[in-house]
């Protein structure tokens, strides 16, 4: 009599998910990594946009002959309320304008530093809670220890400091 085996033994598939489970336990902490690195380049991207779109405005503002001002701005909710430090000049950049100048949709939260008209320094992120706070010129390149909250009560920000370092 002819035997027929058609299938996998209990051995084989044991094996089989072994093989998985050790596959998964290397695999799934370093795709961990990939999650929080996307996060924190998305927010150096927008800080970097933000930047841009300051910058336009500061140029259309130079060439009408209007002064801006040095300072700090800071845009603490997606829904548009912030404050500014020091002598910027509102009326020729304002929180509506900046979002105007990056689209619509625009929910990001940042902090501005102001020099001469210019922007200096760029830091941004989700919302005002959130530990990923991207920064431009020089990118931030871990998760900060404080929120952009906490910007309020810092001092200044210089174009080689990165968020994380600044918000530790």
């Amino acid at each position: 009599m002819k035997k027929n085996n058609k299938g996998f033994t209990l051995v084989e598939l044991i094996v089989v998910i072994a093989i998985i489970g050790v596959l998964a336990a290397i695999l799934i902490p370093s795709l961990m990594g990939y999650v929080a690195d996307s996060k924190l380049e998305t927010a150096n991207s927008n800080a970097k946009g933000i930047y841009t779109a300051v910058s336009r405005i500061a140029a259309k503002q130079e060439a009408k002959g209007v002064s801006i001002g040095s300072g700090r701005m800071w845009k603490q909710s997606s829904s548009g309320a912030g404050s500014y430090a020091a002598s910027i000049n509102t009326s020729a950049v304002s929180f509506t304008t900046i979002d105007a100048e990056l689209g619509s949709g625009s929910s990001w939260v940042y902090a501005i530093w102001m020099n001469n008209g210019l922007p200096d320094a760029v830091l941004a992120a989700k919302t005002s809670t959130d530990l990923y706070v991207g920064s431009y010129p020089t990118p931030a390149d871990a998760k900060s220890a404080n929120a952009l909250s906490s910007i309020n009560t810092r001092g200044d920000f210089s174009k080689t400091s990165k968020a994380n370092t600044y918000l530790a």
